[in-house]
């Protein structure tokens, strides 16, 4: 990937989703663009504060959002929608956006006709699915941006397809999840960091076999059903349930976590330490409820568990099924349920991969082989 012109990308985030440890994964991509091409790169998060941070030639700028606006409602996408539109005004090149920004882009592009622009998932937030049939704005905005956007990306074939009838097959690119490198090399510090971020939670983690749920902990992803179901299963086995993250649930699992010893709630750690904690697990939970919002995902704790050799129980859903492969430490589980959870973790406990070809499959997600897709799409418009 080396001895390409030099180049200026922008690359303009609306979601503060990236300013936690399955974001960084996404920087990751970026910080490898930008070393491997020498391009320099301009990355705007809209954060909780100002910031500013170099790496090499990738710079990030934290644009700090009033604490009076609530995230993903609708001032905060107002808020943002305006900002953004004041910043693409102000660039030239190639920018890159995450799908509630078109609107932003379209204008822009309106204004200066010089401008790519490449629709990157970036995030998918619950709220801004785009499949689900009551979603108008966010479809009217695909069907626009088809005039005005070089490139949509997807990160799932199936996802691809579903937005390709909207824009053009001709548009959209599949451009998966991205694996964060520390999951392929996971830090060599880890007691280190264990005893810094677990504190009173690693006797807890070294203790029993351990459940792990880990990302963004939202009630509309099926934590109250996981709960649940460990409750019921679990009452007599040396089996705990963790949870690991930040999100409007936290305070749910927190509830039972009062009322049952074995779950516990982890706390939110940096990227680095994700991969220390997942050590210490014997099986981790990928499940989703069969939705439109989900259906076609790929959650990016699915590659962590594969790339770290950890049996996991997950949904079989398109998008899930496509990324897990044959990797045989995924134990589908279709509806969370009491009797179908300690099934599930059953089979996980006794889960082998003789052929490494979970890791193998999840190197293919690698943020250094999504870095050149991704650099691929950007020459392809230029």
């Amino acid at each position: 990937m080396s001895g390409s012109p030099e180049r200026h990308v922008s690359v303009i985030s609306s979601d503060m989703w990236l300013d936690r440890p399955h974001g960084a994964s996404i920087i990751r991509m970026f910080e490898r663009l930008a070393e491997a091409r020498g391009w320099d790169i301009d990355l705007f998060i809209f954060s909780v504060e100002e910031a500013e941070e170099k790496r090499n030639s990738l710079r990030i700028h934290g644009l700090k959002v009033p604490s009076s606006l609530k995230e993903s409602s609708g001032s905060y996408y107002l808020y943002v929608t305006d900002k953004s539109l004041k910043l693409m005004r102000k660039m030239t090149g190639t920018i890159i956006f995450d799908y509630p920004l078109i609107p932003s882009f379209i204008a822009a592009k309106i204004l200066n006709k010089n401008l790519h622009g490449i629709a990157l998932v970036l995030s998918r937030p619950v709220h801004n699915n785009p499949f689900h049939p009551k979603n108008l704005a966010y479809r009217t905005s695909l069907l626009l941006g088809r005039f005005f956007v070089d490139r949509f990306t997807a990160i799932t074939p199936f996802e691809a397809e579903k937005i390709g009838k909207l824009t053009g097959k001709d548009r959209v690119v599949v451009l998966p999840s991205v694996l964060a490198p520390e999951f392929l090399n996971p830090p060599g510090n880890c007691d280190d960091l264990l005893q810094k971020y677990l504190n009173d939670s690693l006797e807890f983690m070294l203790g029993e076999r351990i459940l792990l749920y880990h990302g963004i902990l939202d009630e509309r992803r099926g934590i109250e059903k996981i709960l649940r179901s460990f409750t019921e299963a679990f009452k007599e086995d040396d089996i705990s349930l963790a949870f690991l993250g930040k999100g409007p649930a936290v305070s749910l699992v927190m509830r039972y976590q009062e009322r049952n010893t074995r779950i516990r709630y982890l706390g939110n750690v940096p990227l680095s330490v994700v991969p220390c904690i997942i050590q210490l697990a014997s099986v981790g939970i990928a499940w989703l409820p069969d939705e439109p919002r989900w259906r076609y995902q790929l959650p990016t704790k699915i590659l962590e568990f594969m790339a770290m050799e950890k049996p996991f129980i997950t949904s079989k859903l398109p998008g899930i099924s496509w990324a897990v492969d044959k990797c045989p430490l995924a134990i589908y589980q279709e509806e969370m349920s009491p009797e179908n959870l300690k099934e599930s973790v059953s089979k996980a406990l006794e889960a082998k991969d003789p052929s490494n070809l979970c890791r193998r499959r999840a190197e293919s997600f690698s943020a250094d082989k999504i870095a050149k897709s991704l650099e691929e799409v950007i020459d392809s418009i230029v």
